[in-house]
């Protein structure tokens, strides 16, 4: 048993009781920071994996979100296409309608070329077919249809009020009068539109061609995947 003496002994060989003191002070106070520093890391570490785990799950929760985003706009996309050829493919009928008009009575059309009656109709065909759902057209072709509409129209509208005066002021009825004062107006309609018909006819061929090409570039990867 450790004795008083004994102890005193010890404390003088190595120095006095202080300089023992303060070694163990040394040794406990390592030992605390060792334990304090490890409960620390500890702490830290579970907070760290707590946060991964937690980034984890918002991770997880973006892609199925995304996923289903994606395959929503997918479908979407799809069907957004879809109605977008059905719709180039009756603006490619009207065209075709008025291109075989043209050639079968091309024969009337030299004789009665002062008559104009059939480019009206074909305005009209083009008015119709293009105003039933402009949000599918290219942004180029829209606005053409647009302008070609206001075009035309302002020309209808004048030739409809020139009949409705000669209709006031006649007190018998002129059918041919009205024929010919309506026609006198409609005769305008080539020069206020016929460029923009032009330009009309030439982007419907150019957004036929990119659709083409977008079939063309399905098919290539279909092929390839399938």
């Amino acid at each position: 048993m450790l004795t008083l003496e004994v102890f005193t002994q010890i404390a003088v060989l190595f120095g006095g009781v202080s300089v023992i003191l303060v070694a163990l002070s040394t040794f406990l106070a390592n030992i605390w920071t060792k334990r304090i520093i490890n409960g620390e890391l500890a702490e830290h570490k579970r907070e760290l994996q707590k946060q991964v785990d937690d980034a984890k799950k918002e991770l997880q929760r973006e892609v199925i979100r995304h996923e289903a985003f994606t395959s929503i706009s997918k479908e979407k996309y799809q069907e957004l296409f879809e109605d977008r050829i059905k719709l180039y493919k009756n603006l490619l009928l009207v065209k075709k309608g008025i291109d075989d008009s043209t050639l079968e009575n091309a024969e009337m059309l030299e004789y009665y070329y002062d008559d104009p009656s059939p480019f009206v109709e074909t305005i009209q065909k083009i008015n119709s077919a293009a105003r039933d759902n402009p949000m599918l057209m290219s942004n180029e072709l829209a606005k053409l249809s647009n302008k070609l509409y206001n075009e035309s129209v302002s020309i209808f509208s004048k030739a409809k009020i020139e009949v409705f005066h000669v209709e006031q002021n006649c007190s018998d009825e002129q059918p041919e009068l009205l024929i010919d004062t309506e026609n006198s107006v409609l005769s305008e309609l080539g020069s206020a539109c016929g460029e923009t018909y032009k330009s009309w006819l030439e982007q419907l061929e150019k957004d036929v061609s990119k659709i083409r090409v977008s079939l063309d570039f399905t098919d290539v990867v279909w092929h390839a995947k399938y």
